[in-house]
Parts: C-alpha cells; sequence; structure tokens
C-alpha cells in the first residue's frame, strides 16, 4: 500500500505499530484518489486495534480507499509505459529487455466479494532476446538498481522504431504469465469453495436448533458461489505496464 500511496502523492508517516497517518502533498498527482479527508486519516491494518480506535480507519482489499486507488491505476495511463538504460555488463550493449506486468482482472457485480479471493496483484515476466523468462532470477527491486532514465523524446524514438519487433515479444510474454495466471484463478475458486462450504456447514447446523435460518438462505449462499466460481472461471489477463530496458 506503500508503494501506492508514494506513486499518487500520499504523504505517510508512522503513527503506531501496524498504523500510518496519511495526507495529501503537494505533488499529489490526481486530487480524485479517495483518500476520505482533504487533511488526512489514520489508518491500521489491524482488525482489533481498528474496533478500539474509532479515529482509524481499518485497511483490506475491500476498503474504499484500496479499491478507488487500485482504479485509478487501472484505468490510468500513469506509469504505463516506460523505456530505461540498464547497466549491466553482463548485457552486450543494445541488449533489448522487456518487463511486462499483468493483472488478474475479474468483472464481477461487488456483492460478490470476489476481491476477497481474486485481489489486484501483480503479475511480472521479464523476457531477454531470446523469450526466456529472467523474472524468478531477477527481482523488480534489483533490477529498478541497475536502471537509468532516458528522456522522453528518446524513449518515444526508440519505441516508435522497435514497435514492429517488441509486439511479438509482447504477444509471448502473455503466453509466459498465463500459466500463473491460471493459478491464482484456481486458488481465488478453491478458497472461495471452500469458505461458501464451510459457511452452508454453520447454516445448516444452525438450521437445525433455530427454525429462523430459512431454507431460502442456503438456496442463496449456492447460487451466490455458483455465481462466484463461475465468474472467476472468466478472469482474463490485463497488461497493465511495459517497461523496455536497453543494455548500455
Amino acid at each position: 500500500m506503500e508503494t501506492l500511496f508514494d506513486a499518487f502523492g500520499i504523504d505517510s508517516e508512522d503513527h503506531s505499530e501496524n498504523a500510518l497517518i496519511l495526507k495529501p502533498s503537494e505533488k499529489m498527482l490526481d486530487a480524485s484518489f479517495p483518500l476520505g479527508d482533504d487533511e488526512g486519516v489514520t489508518i491500521t491494518y489491524d482488525r482489533n486495534q481498528a474496533l478500539s480506535r474509532e479515529d482509524m480507519q481499518f485497511i483490506t482489499w475491500e476498503h474504499p480507499m484500496v479499491q478507488g486507488g487500485m482504479d485509478l491505476v487501472l484505468s490510468g495511463s500513469m506509469g504505463n509505459t516506460a523505456v530505461a538504460l540498464i547497466k549491466n555488463k553482463a548485457l552486450k550493449p543494445g541488449t533489448v529487455l522487456l518487463e511486462l506486468i499483468y493483472v488478474s482482472e475479474v468483472v464481477a457485480p461487488r456483492s460478490l466479494q470476489l476481491g476477497r479471493y481474486l485481489p489486484p496483484a501483480a503479475l511480472r515476466c521479464l523476457l531477454d532476446p531470446n523469450g526466456n523468462d529472467l523474472s524468478g532470477r531477477v527481482s523488480f527491486n534489483t533490477l529498478n538498481d541497475q536502471l537509468e532514465s532516458v528522456p522522453r523524446a528518446s524513449a518515444n524514438k526508440f519505441i516508435q522504431a522497435q514497435r514492429d519487433l517488441l509486439t511479438p515479444r509482447i504477444n509471448a510474454g502473455e503466453e509466459k504469465i498465463a500459466p500463473k495466471h491460471a493459478e491464482r484463478v484456481a486458488e481465488a475458486q478453491r478458497r472461495l469453495a471452500a469458505d461458501t462450504e464451510e459457511e452452508l456447514a454453520r447454516l445448516t447446523a444452525l438450521q437445525a436448533v433455530n427454525p429462523t435460518v430459512r431454507d431460502s438462505e442456503l438456496v442463496a449462499l449456492r447460487t451466490q458461489r455458483e455465481q462466484g466460481l463461475a465468474m472467476l472461471e472468466k478472469a482474463a489477463l490485463r497488461l497493465e505496464a511495459i517497461r523496455v530496458l536497453v543494455a548500455g
């Protein structure tokens, strides 16, 4: 979350353990960021702390600030494409690496709460000229430490000149990342099914001693499970960011 706040120019400072104070800075990039209060807010990642402090907001994946911030990232153009110079003696000058960031996206009614099971999370691949994925060996932070910025005009010219070569590599990247996406979707479906079964068992046991628990509640829960599983099955990959890295 701190990375998201930094990206939008939201200042964060420690309040206490598991708690932060957020305030809009002079460099705030988007006034529509759902901070909730122009003067700032105090957030916590600890449920018990939030329950004991009315002045703290409990941050989860379903919180409006998180959902709204992710929506701004996914729908905006901030940082979607970049070109950088990579300084690494192991790479021949002129070698082009392609870093692709994908997000597993599920379109579903908010009432299904599928964000609990398939939250926005980056799926990354780093392709060398031979199509090998180096992301498992080279972390995002390790790569960042080796990069230098490129003037925007030069970056645009390079992208235009290399477009025909880069497009097939981008398509290959999606094929590389597809198995990771499938694993995430399968895990989301497994967790949804398990949670629903647990809740069905609880309601069924409760119904045996409490006639106010209606059959319609069980039917509705099963229907919600089937809808959720079907929506997750249709989850798709969205390409969110591209970095073209040129060895120099």
